[in-house]
């Protein structure tokens, strides 16, 4: 039986429904499934099991590229998602044998909900950190890994309107090249990246306010926390 799972935001900040499919398209040419020694690789996905297996999940691509307002995300599974729960149920009824996940928003008028708030938000049963009521998330460049990061780090380590997320707290001076005593090459504690996660939580909106005044051009989003059990007040 396939899971559904109760989804408190709107997928790409637009979409209330998704299902997770077997991989449907972007599989690799047949030339490419075997080594020079005749084995098979090991791919990261499902491929398709037979030349069966194959045309099914192209009809449903093909079925599914037939909706109107879709979206797609294509790796280990291929999700779908959909803007109406019409399409989403529709969808629900063919080609069940490549379902693997459903998602469907936690009350019916997600939507409107969300769309009253004129920020981000994302919906919660408790604040970041139980506490903490705006996440902050910074853009990853060269001053903010040579400068910003670690003034950052020294400005708002020790105060506790304030959390900064394993990857800020890596900008502590602790974390420097170091030499491996095996083999006599350097081994990094932490290597900072711009496909690493860096944000700081803030208390409050004036908490929030003043780290964007201090990091302005490195802003990237702005998150608010909003509890469920805040929905109707």
């Amino acid at each position: 039986m396939v899971e559904t799972f109760k989804s408190s935001k709107l997928f790409y900040g637009k979409y209330p429904f998704k299902i997770a499919y077997k991989r449907l398209y972007g599989f690799p040419k047949n030339d490419l499934l075997s080594d020079r020694w005749g084995i098979t690789q090991q791919w990261w996905f499902d491929l398709p099991e037979d030349e069966i297996d194959r045309n099914r999940r192209d009809n449903c691509y093909r079925f599914l590229n037939g909706f109107g307002d879709v979206k797609y995300n294509n790796s280990s599974l291929t999700h779908v998602y959909f803007l109406t729960r019409e399409d989403f149920e529709r969808a629900k009824k063919r080609y069940k044998e490549l379902h693997e996940e459903y998602h469907e928003p936690f009350i019916d008028n997600l939507v409107e909900v969300m769309d009253k708030y004129t920020s981000k938000v994302e919906l919660k049963k408790s604040l970041y950190h139980k506490k903490f009521r705006y996440k902050v998330t910074f853009r990853f460049n060269q001053y903010f890994e040579e400068k910003l990061g670690r003034e950052l780090y020294d400005m708002y380590r020790d105060n506790d309107n304030y959390y900064l997320n394993p990857n800020v707290k890596r900008f502590d001076p602790v974390n420097i090249p170091t030499r491996s005593p095996t083999y006599g090459t350097y081994r990094y504690l932490w290597r900072h990246s711009p496909y690493n996660l860096y944000a700081i939580y803030c208390l409050e909106k004036i908490d929030m306010e003043m780290l964007t005044f201090v990091a302005s051009e490195n802003i990237g989003v702005i998150t608010k926390a909003v509890l469920i059990e805040e929905l109707d007040k």
